[in-house]
């Protein structure tokens, strides 16, 4: 049975922050959507990805030492990586982990390391960590709304011909401004990076379901049912408490 195989990258290095989370969000959401998912677990830096039947890959958060051996080990397969984007590929890159993507990181004490330069960005390490409440619309579906946190450890400067991800509500984003992470088509994939944590997929599950979606469209695999109210009841209420406690935080920076 053809079935969305996620390849989660790195779980023991990228492991910061609850990621692990929207690994469950996408297997509870698959199963609610009546869509088949496997996820391949893949921890060893020196054993090449199985990429060839991959369909999205996860990166969560890491701490940004860890970073150059995961972009090291990410460059020697950076032609498969490729070729996994251009037939359809999903990648997903949540918190510090999108310095991988961008073109460079800037570290405090003047060190640079290289990403794989997929995306058209720099990051640079920030004096303190940026702890907030995150709020914002996605650029090509401004009627959908992400709620999360950011635990901000680098700033992202966008190329003027990048295109961020959403505009923000409320929150840091990506180094104060108004945008939201990166998004790039690749080929027919698509590349997604964002600092928004909660975890993400947990805390917006249309986000999680409009995701499989488009994979299995991709995939010729038949279309999503729509979810029932009750299924996601809880994080429908939550996302209401949220954003009344922002909105009064907005109040009270205004007054």
């Amino acid at each position: 049975m053809e079935k969305i195989n996620v390849l989660w990258l790195y779980p023991d290095i990228l492991n910061l922050h609850g990621d692990r989370g929207n690994l469950m969000a996408l297997q509870r959401l698959a199963k609610l959507s009546g869509l088949p998912l496997t996820i391949m677990r893949h921890d060893a830096l020196d054993q090449p990805l199985l990429l060839g039947s991959a369909d999205l890959i996860m990166l969560g958060s890491g701490e940004i030492k860890d970073l150059p051996r995961i972009i090291a080990a990410l460059r020697l397969q950076q032609g498969e990586l490729a070729e996994f984007l251009n037939r359809g590929g999903y990648l997903l890159a949540t918190g510090s982990s999108g310095a991988v993507l961008g073109r460079e990181t800037r570290r405090l004490d003047g060190s640079v390391f290289a990403g794989l330069k997929l995306l058209p960005f720099f990051c640079r390490e920030r004096q303190r960590v940026l702890g907030d409440d995150i709020w914002f619309t996605l650029l090509d579906q401004p009627e959908q709304q992400i709620l999360g946190n950011q635990i901000q450890v680098l700033d992202f400067e966008l190329e003027d011909k990048a295109e961020p991800w959403g505009r923000l509500i409320y929150g840091y984003g990506n180094q104060g401004d108004d945008r939201e992470g990166c998004r790039c088509a690749f080929g027919a994939g698509k590349i997604i990076t964002t600092n928004t944590l909660g975890p993400l997929l947990v805390k917006n599950p249309r986000l999680t379901v409009g995701l499989l979606a488009e994979i299995a469209e991709i995939k010729s695999l038949r279309k999503p049912r729509n979810l029932a109210l009750r299924d996601i009841e809880y994080e429908d209420k939550s996302a209401e408490l949220i954003k009344r406690f922002i909105s009064q935080k907005m109040a009270r920076k205004r007054a």
